[in-house]
């Protein structure tokens, strides 16, 4: 008996020349990144007292500066 000599692509068994079956690859499956959540960050409220309130406050999340806009009255 001949031993089975393999190919690339093909099997090779007692001369006759059959496909090999290809192995599939599994997928890794990518993990999903958690989105932080923005903290805001409240001014004292000793503005009030010159007649102007607080608008909006913004909060980068890395450097944390903050921007208050205030309303003009």
């Amino acid at each position: 008996m001949e031993k089975a000599r393999e190919g690339r692509n093909h099997k090779w068994e007692f001369g006759v020349r059959t496909k090999k079956k290809k192995k599939k690859k599994k997928k890794k499956k990518k993990k999903k990144k958690k989105k932080k959540k923005k903290k805001k960050k409240k001014k004292e409220e000793d503005n009030k007292s010159q007649g102007s309130e607080i608008v909006s406050v913004f909060v980068s999340r890395y450097s944390g500066q903050f921007n208050v806009k205030l309303s003009e009255a």
